[in-house]
């Protein structure tokens, strides 16, 4: 090569960016705002300060794009009313974010990763009769947590999978059995989570046995049973019996060997 060849920079991406027309532009902006805010709801795990660093993240596309400025609406109060969301049910964040979510956390072998977050377990538990066990930022269920649950499930659609609830000798229970098992959240409302892909045939520990949901409440809340077993037939619940327990222990916990790929 010639000593007196021009060796040229490579350009970088933000040069070849800036040089796209705006149409052109637009769109990319879009798709990387939309994966910024996919990002943070999809982990088992997020917390305030992911929430911030996504709307953080939100501002600098605004200035790396004018358009985007101006057509960014739905994003920005997307991850504004899942920050409201995120705090205004938050009564299980603590534990949520704490390693083992209180599950033998003394225990390496027993740490369990929730697989969703809790502010819709908070919601549905919200005028649950056995406020010890059931944790809820709210006295009762209104039309307000109604709404709000159709927020959560948009937003936050992990939400339906968290397993770190509790009632009295019943552990990893979600927002769906919590729901069935609360006698002030409506009919509607668990009918709504099971559209949102809640699993009719939802099972959890029962002093360290497995049940069903259905079997559960045909046995300890007979009237609950009635209202709800048309419904969750309805969506394809065939109430199961258990007379095996294949279990395996972790930490000092004993939990059904069918789900352990779902727990943990």
């Amino acid at each position: 090569m010639s000593s007196s060849a021009v060796i040229q920079k490579p350009i970088d991406s933000f040069t070849l960016f800036q040089e796209l027309s705006p149409e052109l532009r637009l769109p990319i902006i879009k798709c990387r705002a939309d994966l910024i805010i996919s990002l943070i709801v999809n982990r088992a795990v997020f917390s305030n300060e992911d929430i911030k660093n996504g709307g953080k993240e939100l501002s600098t596309l605004s200035l790396v794009c004018i358009e985007f400025e101006n057509s960014s609406s739905k994003q920005r109060a997307d991850i504004k009313m899942i920050f409201t969301l995120y705090n205004k049910y938050s009564v299980y964040n603590k534990i949520y974010l704490e390693p083992g979510c209180y599950y033998e956390p003394d225990k390496e072998e027993g740490k369990m990763v929730p697989c969703g977050n809790p502010q819709l377990l908070d919601l549905v538990s919200a005028g649950h009769p056995y406020r010890m066990f059931a944790w809820s930022s709210f006295k009762e269920f209104t039309n307000e947590q109604y709404q709000d649950m159709e927020q959560i499930t948009r937003l936050m659609p992990r939400s339906l999978l968290c397993n770190i609830g509790q009632l009295r000798a019943r552990a990893f229970v979600t927002p769906f059995i919590m729901a069935c098992k609360n006698p002030n959240v409506p009919v509607k409302a668990v009918e709504f989570l099971l559209q949102k892909g809640a699993n009719p045939n939802s099972i959890f520990s029962l002093s360290e046995d497995k049940v069903h949901i259905l079997t559960d409440l045909r046995n300890f809340n007979k009237d609950r049973y009635v209202q709800l077993k048309p419904i969750l037939e309805k969506y394809g619940a065939v109430e199961e019996v258990f007379t095996e327990f294949d279990s395996y222990v972790y930490g000092d916990r004993r939990v059904w060997q069918s789900q352990k790929n779902d727990l943990y």
